[in-house]
C-alpha cells in the first residue's frame, strides 16, 4: 500500500472538434417547414481524452442459461469514428453532436495538450461541440488552443455554450469569428431549420476548473431560456439544448423552460439505458431516452451517453409540421470489439461458446459489435506511439482491485466503475466510497506533512477518475486516476 500511496502522489503535478459533413442548403423561409420531420441525433459526450479502447467485463451467455464474466474491448474513438459513419449511411436526416468535456483525463492530452482529441474528432466532423468545466481546466488560454486546433483543418464545428461571458483581457474576447463560442448556431435539415443552444455547468466551472479572473458563467436556466425565445423571434420552433450540466440537472432544468424540445447531455457520465442491461453486470441511471416535459406540459426528450466513448447515443427524434416532438426513441450502443476472454483460471472459450456469446450480444439490442475505423486508427497511431512509451512503465503494484466511487450510497455515482458491478455493487465501497479516493488522500496527508505540517487531507472524490485492476501499475495508471495539473 506505501507503494501505491507514494506512486499516486507522482501523478498530482502532471496532469473536441468536429464539422458538418453534409452540404451547406441555404436557409428556407418558414412557410416551407411543413413536412414532418424524422431527426438522428448521434451524440457523446464527456470522453476525456480517453481515445484508446480499454478492457470491461461483461456477463455474457456462454451456453443458455449460463453466463459468465467476459472481458472484452469497449469503445476507443475509432470506434465512435466507424459506428457514427455506419448509422450515419442509414439516416437521411444527422446532427452529430459533442456534449462536452472532450479533454483531459488520459495522458494523451498530457501530452499533446488537446491536439490528439482535436484530431480524432475531425474524423467524425461533429455539428456541434459544447463546452464542458475541463475545457477550462487550462485556463481560457488553454480553451484557444484547443479551439484552434479543433479548426485547424477543413471541419467547422460550432462550439457553444450560452452561459459563458469571457472577460475583456481574456484571449477568448480576442477570437476569429470562426473560433469564437456561440450561444446557439442554426442548422438545417429537410428544409427545417433547427436551433441548437449550448450550456456549460457554471458552478462547478468557476469553482473547480480555472477559467481566467473576468470570465464568468451566468444561470444555465435564465441563458438557456434567452437563446430560446431569441431563436422562437425568428420562427424557429424545433429548439435542441446540448447541455453539459448533468442529467438530474437536465431533468430540472426541462421543467423550468418553455419552447425546448430535445435535450443531448453530458457532465454526469449517466449511463441511461434498458433495464436489461442489469443483464450483462451493468447498471443504469435512467431509460433513453428520458421522456419529460416543459413547464408547458410539451414533451421534451432527453438524453447522455454515459462517458471515456463507451456509448454512442443514437436518438431518433420525431417532429410535426409545427415542431412539436411527436415521437422519441434510440438506442445507447455500447460499443465493443469482438475477441472475448472469461476472466479467472480458464480464460480459453470453445468455439460453441463464443458462438453462443456472439448470438447473445446480437440479442441485446444495445451491444454493437463495432471494428474501429482505419482512418481514424491511423491519426491516432502516433499519438499513440508517444503516449505508450511513456505510460508503460511500471511503478508499482496492488494485490486487490481498487475501487472508484465519489459518493457513497445507491442513488448516485453507480455505474461510473470500469470495473462495472465488481465495484458498483460492493457493499463496501457504497457505504464508504472508493479505494482510491482514500488512498489518494493519504498520499496527499503524508507529502503535506513532509513539506508544512499538515494535519488533515481532505480529497474531492471528482478528482480521482478512474478506479485500477490488481496487477501492476503504470505511469499512464497514474495519469489516468489524476490527470488534473493541479499543485499541492
Amino acid at each position: 500500500m506505501q507503494r501505491i500511496i507514494s506512486s499516486l502522489f507522482l501523478g498530482i503535478a502532471l496532469a473536441v472538434l468536429s464539422c458538418s459533413t453534409g452540404a451547406t442548403h441555404p436557409l428556407h423561409t418558414d412557410a416551407e417547414a411543413t413536412e414532418p420531420l424524422q431527426l438522428t441525433i448521434l451524440h457523446i459526450n464527456d470522453h476525456h481524452s480517453h481515445l484508446d479502447s480499454e478492457e470491461i467485463i461483461l456477463e455474457l451467455e456462454t451456453a443458455p442459461g449460463k453466463r459468465e464474466d467476459i472481458t472484452v474491448a469497449m469503445g476507443g474513438f475509432p470506434r465512435i469514428t466507424a459506428a457514427i459513419h455506419e448509422v450515419e449511411k442509414k439516416s437521411a436526416n444527422v446532427l452529430t453532436i459533442h456534449s462536452g468535456d472532450a479533454t483531459t483525463g488520459d495522458l494523451y492530452y498530457t501530452l499533446s495538450e488537446g491536439r490528439a482529441d482535436a484530431d480524432l474528432m475531425n474524423t467524425v466532423c461533429f455539428d456541434t461541440l459544447t463546452l464542458g468545466n475541463h475545457e477550462f481546466d487550462h485556463t481560457d488560454a488553454g480553451l484557444k488552443k484547443f479551439i484552434g486546433f479543433l479548426h485547424d483543418g477543413t471541419c467547422t464545428t460550432k462550439v457553444l455554450s450560452a452561459n459563458v461571458r469571457f472577460g475583456p483581457q481574456s484571449p477568448m474576447a480576442r477570437t476569429n469569428p470562426t473560433d469564437a463560442v456561440q450561444g446557439a448556431v442554426v442548422l438545417e435539415r429537410q428544409g427545417r431549420k433547427i436551433g441548437v443552444i449550448g450550456l456549460t455547468v457554471a458552478g462547478k466551472t468557476l469553482r473547480s476548473s480555472r477559467p481566467d479572473k473576468g470570465t464568468t458563467l451566468i444561470d444555465e436556466t435564465a441563458a438557456a431560456q434567452a437563446e430560446i425565445d431569441r431563436l422562437q423571434q425568428q420562427g424557429i420552433n424545433t429548439i435542441i439544448l446540448a447541455t453539459h450540466i448533468g442529467y438530474k440537472a437536465d431533468l430540472a432544468l426541462a421543467a423550468r423552460l418553455s419552447g425546448v424540445d430535445v435535450i443531448v447531455g453530458g457532465d454526469s457520465h449517466s449511463l441511461l439505458g434498458p433495464n436489461a442491461l442489469k443483464t450483462y453486470g451493468i447498471s443504469t441511471e435512467g431509460p433513453y431516452p428520458t421522456q419529460s416535459a416543459d413547464r408547458d406540459g410539451k414533451p421534451v426528450c432527453i438524453a447522455q451517453a454515459w462517458q471515456y466513448g463507451y456509448v454512442l447515443g443514437e436518438l431518433q427524434v420525431s417532429f410535426d409540421a409545427h415542431g412539436e416532438v411527436t415521437r422519441c426513441d434510440g438506442t445507447p450502443w455500447l460499443l465493443i470489439g469482438d475477441t472475448f476472454t472469461r476472466t479467472g483460471s480458464k480464460p480459453q472459450l470453445s468455439a460453441q461458446e463464443t458462438a453462443s456469446i456472439r448470438a447473445d450480444i446480437a440479442d441485446s439490442g444495445v451491444l454493437r459489435i463495432t471494428q474501429p475505423d482505419a482512418t481514424a486508427a491511423a491519426v491516432l497511431a502516433p499519438y499513440k506511439k508517444n503516449k505508450n512509451k511513456l505510460g508503460a512503465k511500471v511503478i508499482a503494484t496492488a494485490d486487490v482491485p481498487l475501487c472508484l466511487r465519489r459518493v457513497p450510497g445507491t442513488k448516485r455515482d453507480r455505474s461510473r466503475s470500469s470495473l462495472g458491478d465488481l465495484c458498483n455493487q460492493d457493499d463496501r465501497v457504497i457505504a464508504h466510497g472508493g479505494d482510491l479516493q482514500q488512498i489518494v488522500a493519504e498520499a496527499f496527508l503524508q507529502e503535506g506533512r513532509a513539506y508544512f505540517n499538515a494535519d488533515i487531507s481532505i480529497q474531492n472524490g471528482g478528482g480521482v477518475r478512474a478506479d485500477l485492476r490488481s496487477g501492476d501499475i503504470t505511469v499512464q495508471d497514474i495519469y489516468t486516476v489524476l490527470p488534473f495539473k493541479n499543485t499541492l
